[in-house]
């Protein structure tokens, strides 16, 4: 006789707080979050061009139980957030937040900004994304994502998904039309 396979159980989520605490220094601030006993990949660190940024956690405890975060903070245009870097030490997740320099007196020496066509930059004067290597030189499977403003990593099987079942849209609609321009008219 045979025995049915257990339903996989649902997860349970015990929501937690992280301890928080907040360093000035020259050029730079240091968020410390304390999360004791997350591991790097369970971990994640969104800054976006609106100045959020977002840190969560999610690990299990056992089986079914499983241990969250979110933490969100709402920063001032000072910080290059798209230079945001984040490193775990131990139990503790530094964040950290580079300045922006005081703009200084302009120059006659100094270089013109492009209005387009140059290097890193797109038709319509404003600058282009490019890919990037992983913060911290790690080869993750994502693929990151930088412009002026932000950047992003996204994950590369997931890229290929999107694009693969966008292909297959576009196959099916172009079909769908050379049938009814060609065959029913």
């Amino acid at each position: 006789m045979k025995s049915k396979a257990a339903a996989p159980s649902k997860r349970v989520y015990e929501d937690f707080e992280p301890e928080c605490k907040w360093n000035n220094e020259e050029g730079r601030d240091i968020i410390e979050l304390h999360v004791q006993g997350f591991k790097k990949d369970q971990l994640r660190v969104q800054a976006s061009s609106s100045g959020a940024l977002t840190v969560t956690g999610e690990r299990p405890l056992d089986d079914r139980r499983w241990s969250r975060f979110r933490k969100e903070f709402k920063l001032p245009n000072k910080y290059k957030l798209n230079e945001t870097r984040a490193k775990l030490a131990g139990d503790v997740l530094h964040v950290i937040l580079l300045k922006e320099r005081p703009p200084q007196a302009a120059d006659a020496t100094q270089v013109k900004p492009q209005t387009g066509g140059g290097l890193g930059r797109s038709g319509s004067g404003k600058p282009a994304a490019a890919a990037v290597a992983a913060p911290g030189g790690t080869n993750d499977g994502m693929l990151w994502l930088r412009a002026p403003s932000w950047v992003v990593g996204i994950d590369k099987k997931r890229v290929l998904l999107v694009l693969a079942a966008v292909a297959a849209l576009v196959g099916v609609g172009v079909g769908g039309f050379l049938t009814w321009r060609y065959l029913i008219l």
